[in-house]
C-alpha cells in the first residue's frame, strides 16, 4: 500500500537551473566537471557556504558570484504539480528530499507550497546527499512508513537507485502528464 510519497526538488517540484548551467560552462571539459560537481556536493551535505560556493564557481567561470547565484538559483515551481499534490489523498504522507543548500527551499517555494509536505529533508542539513541510501533512510524515518509503502520521484534515474536499493518504488519523473498517469497506476494497484 502507497503511505507516502517523496518528491525531488529540482527538476520536479521545480525547474532545474544548475545543469544548464553546468553543461554549458563545464560540460566539454570532465576535470572541470567533476571540480564543479565536488563543490556542488560541499554545498548540498553543508560543508562549504553558499557564499564560497559562489566565489569559487564564479572564479571558474569568469562571472561574478552573484551573476552565478541568480543563473543557478533561477528556479520556479512547477504549480501544476502542487496543484494536484493539494488533490491527493490527505492520508497519503508527502515529502521532499533534496541534494541543496540550507534555507534554499524557502527561496524558492511559498509557504503554501511548503505546508503540502509532512517532511522535509535536505541534505545541508541531514549530512546525507542523494543518491547515498542514508537520505533516504532518514527521510522515510521521519515519516513513520516502512521503505516499501513509499513512492519515490526524481527526475534523475541515478537517484532513483539509492531509493530501489532500501525497497521503495521508483518514478523517473519526466513531465507531468506521465508522472500523473504512472502515480495513477501504482496507487491504483495498492
Amino acid at each position: 500500500m502507497i503511505r507516502a510519497i517523496i518528491f525531488d526538488c529540482f527538476g520536479v517540484l521545480a525547474t532545474e537551473a544548475w545543469v544548464p548551467f553546468r553543461d554549458e560552462y563545464f560540460g566539454a571539459d570532465a576535470s572541470q566537471l567533476q571540480k564543479v560537481n565536488g563543490l556542488l556536493k560541499q554545498l548540498t551535505t553543508g560543508h562549504i557556504t553558499d557564499t564560497a560556493f559562489w566565489k569559487h564557481i564564479a572564479s571558474l567561470t569568469g562571472l561574478a558570484p552573484e551573476a552565478v547565484r541568480e543563473r543557478v538559483y533561477a528556479n520556479v515551481p512547477d504549480e501544476q504539480l502542487f496543484a494536484y499534490i493539494a488533490t491527493l489523498d490527505p492520508t497519503i504522507k508527502i515529502a521532499l528530499l533534496s541534494n541543496a543548500g540550507k534555507n534554499r527551499l524557502g527561496e524558492i517555494f511559498t509557504p503554501e507550497q511548503l505546508k503540502l509536505f509532512d517532511v522535509r529533508a535536505v541534505s545541508s542539513e541531514i549530512g546525507y546527499a542523494k543518491p547515498d541510501e542514508m537520505a533516504y533512510r532518514h527521510v522515510v524515518e521521519l515519516l513513520g512508513v516502512s521503505p516499501d509503502d513509499c513512492v519515490f520521484v526524481d527526475d534523475q534515474p541515478r537517484f532513483l537507485d539509492g531509493a530501489r536499493a532500501i525497497g521503495m518504488k521508483t518514478i523517473w519523473y519526466q513531465d507531468f502528464s506521465q508522472f500523473r498517469t504512472e502515480l495513477g497506476t501504482l496507487l491504483a494497484d495498492s
